[in-house]
C-alpha cells in the first residue's frame, strides 16, 4: 500500500543514515510518490524509479501497466518530485528487465528519458532466464538487444549485470 512503501522506505532511509549512507537508487515499486515524501523527510538524496512492466503473465495487479500507462505515471511522478529536496530527489525512469518490458515500452523509456533530460534505470543480466530469453526472442544477448533499440547509454544505469559477456 501507499502507507506501507512510505513507512518501509522511512525505516530503509534510517538504517542507510545510520551506516553513513546519504545516497541510493531505487528500482522501485508504484507507490513511489510516497518513497519521495519518506527521502524528503529523511534529507537523502535518491534516484527514484517507478517499476516499469507491461509483459509476463507472471505479474499480475498494480506492478504490470500498458506501455502509455507506465510512461504517463513515471512522467507524473517527474512533474511532482524532479528536483525536490532542494535537488535531492531525481525521478527517472525505470525499465524492470527485459523479460518484463515490451520492445515498445524500452524504445519509449529511452525515447522519453532524453527528451526530459533524465536517466533510465533497469536490471540487467541477472540471471540465465533473461539471457535465455533475449536470445530467443531478440537473437542477442540483453546487452547487445538494449544498444540495439538505443536504450543503453549515458543516462543508463543497470544494476545486477551477473551475466555480461566478454563483448
Amino acid at each position: 500500500t501507499p502507507e506501507d512503501s512510505y513507512q518501509s522506505a522511512l525505516l530503509c532511509c534510517l538504517q542507510m543514515i545510520k551506516a553513513g549512507i546519504t545516497g541510493f537508487a531505487d528500482a522501485g515499486g508504484v507507490h513511489m510518490h510516497r518513497v519521495a515524501d519518506a527521502v524528503l523527510e529523511s534529507g537523502m538524496r535518491a534516484v527514484l524509479t517507478r517499476s516499469t512492466m507491461d509483459v509476463g503473465d507472471f505479474i499480475t495487479g498494480e506492478m504490470k501497466d500498458t506501455t502509455t500507462g507506465n510512461i504517463d505515471k513515471t512522467e507524473q511522478l517527474f512533474r511532482q518530485y524532479h528536483g525536490a529536496g532542494d535537488g535531492r530527489i531525481q525521478i527517472w525512469f525505470g525499465m524492470r528487465q527485459v523479460m518484463t518490458c515490451s520492445r515498445d515500452l524500452i524504445e519509449a523509456l529511452s525515447t522519453r528519458s532524453k527528451e526530459l533530460g533524465t536517466g533510465v534505470h533497469g536490471h540487467l543480466c541477472e540471471h540465465k532466464d533473461e539471457v535465455a530469453f533475449c536470445l530467443e526472442k531478440y537473437h542477442r544477448r540483453p546487452v547487445e538487444f538494449l544498444y540495439d533499440v538505443g536504450l543503453l547509454a549515458k543516462n543508463f544505469t543497470a544494476a545486477h549485470c551477473v551475466l555480461l559477456s566478454a563483448h
